[in-house]
């Protein structure tokens, strides 16, 4: 066994041959080109990756300022609805106001007053403004649809809307029916249903609504009508 002075002179021996060639045979010049390619490639690479990484980054940064925009924006158009809704509301709240004031003076005088039969009817017709009706029935019901709203009109009602549903809609009604959403209206309910019935040439129910989409305040003068 070679013991440590034996080995550092085999080395020594290796060395000094290594001295005595060219450095392109020297093995260990190789070995120093090869980890300095190695580390250039890594560098290269890394610089490369980090690169990538930047351009990604800035894309999705890019992408969400445009989103961002987009959202402002919707959200802007969204504000500006709600406002115009909000005037109309008390555009319609104020108009309400006014003829159920104009109203309940009518009545006062009426109460009175001996009145003509068509000074009576005009009376009504006024207290019927205050009521806002939708009506609402499938495409088959159109001639229905619009008989009632043509009488609506003729007898003082504002008539919020006239439009075809399907008809298979779980919350609408499987037979004729007047809503109402107030005790307040129930009267005017039972009263509409009764003429419509007389009008249309069927029974036409009266029942309260559930009133999830219909605004508090609203309870107290609107109506909608199911017509099959």
């Amino acid at each position: 066994m070679e013991n440590l002075e034996d080995l550092q002179k085999r080395k020594l021996a290796f060395e000094i041959t290594e001295l005595g060639q060219p450095y392109r045979k020297r093995p260990t010049f190789w070995l120093s080109i090869a980890s300095a390619l190695i580390a250039v490639v890594g560098v290269i690479g890394q610089s490369y990756l980090s690169s990538i990484k930047s351009e990604h980054a800035m894309l999705a940064v890019e992408k969400a300022e445009e989103k961002r925009k987009e959202l402002d924006k919707e959200n802007a158009a969204i504000q500006e609805k709600i406002t115009d809704l909000k005037r109309q509301y008390q555009r319609e709240s104020e108009r309400v106001a006014t003829l159920t004031k104009a109203t309940k003076e009518l009545r006062d005088i009426a109460a009175k007053t001996s009145l003509s039969a068509p000074e009576r009817q005009a009376i009504a017709q006024s207290r019927n403004a205050v009521y806002w009706v939708g009506v609402l029935g499938p495409q088959g019901a159109a001639n229905n649809i619009q008989t009632v709203t043509d009488y609506l009109k003729n007898n003082g009602y504002t008539v919020k809307f006239a439009g075809n549903v399907n008809g298979d809609e779980s919350w609408f009604a499987k037979e004729a029916t007047v809503f109402y959403y107030s005790e307040r209206t129930k009267p005017v309910a039972n009263q509409l249903a009764s003429e419509l019935t007389k009008i249309l040439g069927k029974p036409v129910k009266t029942q309260v609504g559930g009133g999830y989409d219909v605004p508090p305040d609203q309870k107290e003068w609107l109506l909608y009508v199911h017509i099959l």
